[in-house]
Formats: structure tokens, sequence, C-alpha cells
């Protein structure tokens, strides 16, 4: 979190990933953040386009889990 946004450049990106969805409307004012919050926003938005941001929740992967061992007929219903 080191890389603060320069204080001029204050407008979100386009996301690379989306490009064709991204109109001159998307531009987002981000004058009310404080430098540390967009530095996090950003780190959030590297992490996200890395593929490190994972939602799932340590039930949800158990559940994941217990259906792949039933549909191997490792367990029963």
């Amino acid at each position: 979190m080191s890389e603060l946004p320069n204080a001029q450049n204050t407008q979100m990106q386009p996301f690379p990933g989306n490009a064709e969805n991204v109109t001159a409307e998307s531009t987002v004012d981000l004058n009310c953040f404080t430098p540390q919050e967009l530095a996090r926003m950003l780190a959030a938005r590297n992490r996200h386009l890395r593929g490190d941001l994972n939602e799932w929740t340590e039930d949800y992967k158990r559940l994941r889990f217990a259906r792949w061992l039933y549909q191997r007929g490792a367990i029963d219903g």
C-alpha cells in the first residue's frame, strides 16, 4: 500500500476486462476519499485482477467438498 494516488489524478480508470461496457459516464470522482482509502481500493482491485479475492466462506468450501464426496459415492445422503 505504499503506492498512493496522485491528488490531481483522482478519477478511477476503466476496468480493463470490460472495456466495451465502459462509457463516458462511468468515471467516478474520487476526491471524497483519503489517500489511504484510495490505496486500499486500488490494492483490492489489483487483488481482484490477479484472482486473489476469494469470497467463499469456510462453510461453503466444506459443503462443496461434501457434495463432491456424495457425487462420487464416498458418503451417503
